[in-house]
């Protein structure tokens, strides 16, 4: 007897199949539908990151190379339209840090910032 099951043909007999057996297929087959799903997905998610990838040019690395010392890194990542940790990532494999006085600097801005906090509130 041919009865149709949701969107599943199937070949019923009586006695010899129930419908937990018939249950327990279409699980199956669902099953493997998603995990195909799943490795297709995976293979499109792949090639999306290799798309979006772009290869540094040589101006782009000697401008980093000049700036990045001396030169708050957001800035130079917007100004190179990359972003904060591939800047970050390829300085570092170039061997560039930032110089002493550009890091004094900044730790002398980030004291008057925390002074001026500390007088604000005993002002209150």
């Amino acid at each position: 007897m041919l009865s149709v099951v949701g969107d599943y043909k199937s070949l019923e007999v009586y006695g010899r199949f129930g419908t937990n057996t018939m249950a327990k297929a279409k699980t199956k087959s669902k099953v493997k539908s998603k995990a195909k799903a799943k490795t297709k997905a995976k293979r499109t998610r792949k090639v999306s990151r290799l798309k979006r990838l772009k290869k540094w040019t040589v101006s782009e690395i000697s401008k980093l190379r000049e700036e990045y010392p001396v030169t708050e890194t957001t800035k130079l990542a917007k100004k190179l339209g990359r972003t904060l940790e591939a800047v970050r990532f390829k300085a570092k494999k170039h061997g560039l840090t930032k110089t002493v006085a550009y890091m004094e600097s900044l730790y002398a801005k980030a004291r008057k910032a925390v002074s001026r906090k500390k007088i604000s509130k005993k002002r209150r």
